[in-house]
């Protein structure tokens, strides 16, 4: 059975603001202290009356945190903080369906706004021009980084809203990490099972490609064993984002350069909590699509293979190997993907189930067999408070 990679990974904003409410509020505190979530959990004061939507928010939050741990006072650091994340996850970003809720990365803000909680802001200098080196059968590409001045090879990965470090590398590098609950990787990656992926967060120090350099990133740490082509991590929108980035796949080289406005000319992209999204057509239908240089393949969901009325019986199947392991999925050939002026024909696409979609905010996501039939110059919008580029662009010249 063949084998596609997806290295989608969503939401890397959630993570720089729930680590952030469960910040020490001392650096003296013992391990991970009580932040603000877990102050308004053990506090006894009154509901505020004619709340906005922040404090509202935090309310509910206090609320449903209340309702997992009866005793906030004698719980461990480590429950209460899958409590949070589990009620970020169920108050703030999902609705009732389970689905990402249009207002997410808004709700967020307000949350921001009335905790006053302040999220680290990376600061990035200089510029790199470096080879791209292709993972092993795959048409995802690596280059060469350094965390801390430690050395390593790291994917590009635009479908990863936040950056990722193996295991070994965080050891090395020393840093203070927060374990994140087993179940949480489970609405953003692909794979079939993410209970048993030992997953932590920690503030990053500087990471560079060549003279580029980003510094105060929250990272995410995974078993070198999740992380596709024997890398050390994966370098995702966090820190690409804080860079002009241009990908010669001709040349095979990737450049690095000071920021720059979004080209009206170019194909306009919006930003959705860390994932740079694109209007796309697929025959001639509208659709949402994820940018994703960390996928092989276009990808699609469930509902648009329904919706375009692909055939899937007579397809061969594919493993699908994402951050939580692989999954089973079939295959369909597009016709003709067109995005702005650009089109393609004839692009196999691995179909996936409505979930992780839903979870996005996205119909699919555009791969590596659409992006690497151009070079791209992909510009990126000021960082919000979330440290997400809420706007961009794409300018694609084709390959000959």
């Amino acid at each position: 059975m063949n084998t596609v990679t997806v290295l989608s990974f969503t939401l890397g904003a959630f993570f720089g603001v729930n680590t952030a409410l469960a910040a020490p509020n001392q650096p003296s505190e013992a391990g991970n202290a009580i932040g603000s979530i877990a102050s308004t959990v053990i506090a006894e004061s009154a509901p505020t009356i004619d709340l906005d939507l922040g404090a509202q928010l935090l309310q509910d939050l206090s609320q449903c945190i209340r309702d997992i741990i009866s005793n906030p006072l004698a719980v461990s650091l480590d429950a209460l903080q899958a409590a949070s994340t589990q009620c970020m996850l169920q108050v703030v970003l999902l609705d009732e369906e389970g689905t990402i809720r249009p207002d997410a990365n808004s709700r967020m803000l307000a949350l921001i706004e009335v905790t006053g909680v302040t999220l680290p802001v990376p600061i990035a200098t200089g510029q790199a021009n470096v080879p791209l080196q292709p993972l092993e059968n795959s048409q995802v590409y690596s280059v060469n980084a350094s965390v801390g001045g430690f050395p390593g090879t790291f994917l590009l990965d635009t479908g990863a809203s936040g950056s990722i470090v193996s295991h070994p590398l965080v050891e090395e590098l020393g840093v203070t990490t927060t374990p994140v609950p087993g179940n949480f990787l489970s609405y953003f990656a692909v794979g079939d099972d993410c209970s048993d992926v030992k997953a932590t967060l920690m503030t990053l120090p500087a990471v560079s490609v060549e003279s580029a350099s980003i510094d105060g990133v929250t990272g995410m740490g995974l078993p070198p064993e999740t992380i596709p082509g024997n890398v050390d991590g994966v370098l995702g929108i966090d820190i690409l984002s804080r860079f002009d980035m241009t990908i010669d796949p001709q040349r095979r080289q990737l450049q690095l350069l000071p920021p720059s406005t979004p080209d009206p000319t170019a194909i306009p992209l919006r930003g959705n909590m860390g994932m740079m999204t694109v209007e796309i057509e697929i025959d001639d239908r509208p659709y949402h699509f994820g940018l994703d240089t960390g996928a092989d393949l276009m990808v699609i969901s469930q509902r648009v293979a329904n919706d375009l009325n692909l055939d899937l019986n007579a397809t061969e199947p594919v493993e699908v190997v994402g951050f939580c392991g692989t999954e089973s999925s079939l295959t369909a050939t597009l016709d003709l993907v067109r995005i702005g002026t650009i089109e393609a024909t004839q692009l196999q696409a691995v179909v996936l189930a409505d979930d992780l979609f839903n979870i996005m905010g996205v119909d699919g996501l555009v791969g590596q067999n659409f992006l690497d039939r151009y070079r791209q110059h992909w510009r990126f919008g000021v960082p919000n408070a979330l440290g997400y580029p809420d706007s961009g662009s794409l300018e694609l010249e084709e390959v000959r």
